[in-house]
């Protein structure tokens, strides 16, 4: 499916801009820019991050401080682009005529100065919250595991977690009172039978950063997302994604290291997630008038899939679903869709055409960071033993590792080689052997597994 036709005039002859904490992560919107006829491309960037940075390409660099956790270093890197002055591209763009492109998480205003496409409205960004989900899910008709919002106080969250407990502990996540967050750094999970010490530390945590929590029972299952849009009356659903997320049992803390999709749910768990994402789009534009695409989370449990949180951005489990199809510029679309004018294509054909790539063409994108130093190596090419993985020339390899700086000291990237992996099967023990393997050579990291399969389809192969 082609739909360049659809994006092109928005982009050639136009100086075109935007900005991205890793360099390295513009690569291929860079070079797809260029494709599209832009006579110039500007990347507002914070660190090179790892892999192939892009080319023929004017960038501007906005330092941030070393951050302890992920969204420290997200958070610093959106403010200082939000306070940039026009004057800091005036240099490249002196008309200031250039064309900014919206990230998942741009707020619907000027960068530097200059028109943004497909910024997000306020409304938007408020679905962000975590308390907001559970309201959401009964509004939809959807079943979901048991939650409590309490205050963050230590005796509301102490009774909460002891009457959720389904003995594997509990989740307690924050509040959006200091705004938005991701990728784990407000959220903890506490044991069975905690400690005082651990109820202490997690208390003092919320208290400081949130004014309500949400607590549900640990559930032990694949985490995994499945992704939509809303286009008009119609919400085209996606496939699955796996969430790669790590388990540090010594700390009793969790790893969000990235995406994959080599993992297949059973056939009718897949299609319940995606009439899910159906009823949750619908519920948006009916509550929110919501348009663009959108991430439901989740845990594949014993029982089915039960959600979460919901992403109201396009979030790079739809992204990474993309990969065999270069020519549909799901991201532009996307901001068409978000401008209030959404091009006139087939819907349903674009539905169908990502989830057949998705299917066909299987990869990951796993993104570790931690607080250590980055080791002398720099790319390891592996191949799979069936328990650990080995050293092998590129020819051989069934992914790749590659290591490199972070604001928080390191991080890990470990990708699959399309075509080389056997879909089906969760890719977390492959994740977690990874980082055993950089460990044993030399970096300081902590011990991590991965999340249990319990439900898994038993006509996929083992990996």
């Amino acid at each position: 499916m082609d739909l360049t036709e659809y994006v092109r005039p928005h982009i050639a002859g136009k100086r075109i801009f935007f900005a991205v904490d890793a360099l390295a992560g513009a690569t291929y919107l860079a070079a797809t820019l260029f494709e599209l006829g832009a006579s110039d491309v500007g990347i507002i960037y914070a660190i090179e991050g790892v892999g192939d940075l892009p080319e023929n390409v004017s960038t501007f660099h906005v330092p941030v401080g070393k951050s302890d956790n992920i969204m420290g270093g997200l958070r610093a890197f959106q403010t200082a682009v939000r306070e940039l002055q026009p004057e800091a591209l005036d240099g490249w763009d002196p008309e200031r005529r250039a064309l900014g492109l919206g990230g998942p998480f741009d707020r619907d205003q000027p960068i530097a100065g200059r028109s943004v496409l497909g910024g997000r409205p306020d409304a938007y960004e408020r679905l962000e919250d975590k308390m907001v989900a559970p309201d959401l899910w009964d509004a939809a008709g959807i079943e979901q595991a048991p939650y409590a919002l309490v205050p963050a106080d230590e005796s509301a969250l102490r009774e909460a977690a002891a009457s959720l407990d389904r003995e594997l502990g509990t989740v307690w996540v924050a509040d959006n009172r200091e705004g938005w967050h991701g990728g784990g750094d407000y959220l903890r999970w506490i044991p069975a039978r905690p400690d005082r010490a651990a109820i202490g530390a997690a208390t003092e945590f919320f208290t400081a950063h949130a004014d309500r929590v949400r607590v549900m029972p640990f559930l032990e299952g694949v985490p995994c997302s499945v992704h939509g849009m809303v286009v008009g009356d119609r919400v085209l659903a996606f496939r699955p994604v796996e969430m790669v997320i790590l388990r540090k049992p010594a700390e009793s803390a969790l790893l969000y290291a990235g995406l994959a999709t080599v993992w297949d749910p059973r056939p009718e768990d897949r299609a319940a997630m995606r009439a899910m994402v159906r009823a949750v789009g619908t519920t948006l534009s009916e509550r929110a008038g919501y348009r663009g695409a959108f991430g439901i989370d989740g845990i594949m449990t014993t029982d089915g899939f039960r959600p979460t949180e919901l992403n109201p951005r396009l979030t790079g489990g739809l992204g990474i679903q993309t990969m065999g199809l270069e020519s549909v510029h799901l991201g532009m679309i996307n901001r068409l869709v978000m401008s209030g004018a959404p091009p006139d294509i087939d819907w349903p054909a674009l539905e169908a055409a990502v989830v057949a790539a998705a299917d066909e063409h299987r990869s990951s994108r796993c993104i570790m960071s931690f607080q250590t130093d980055p080791p002398p190596w720099q790319r390891l090419d592996l191949a799979w033993t069936g328990r650990a993985w080995r050293e092998v020339g590129p020819d051989e390899a069934d992914a790749t590792l590659q290591a490199g700086n972070h604001p928080m000291g390191a991080v890990l990237l470990f990708e699959v080689t399309s075509g080389r992996v056997v879909p089906g099967r969760s890719l977390g023990p492959a994740v977690a052997a990874a980082v055993d393997l950089a460990r044993a050579k030399g970096m300081d990291l902590p011990t991590v597994v991965a999340a249990q399969d319990v439900r898994p389809d038993d006509a996929q192969p083992e990996r």
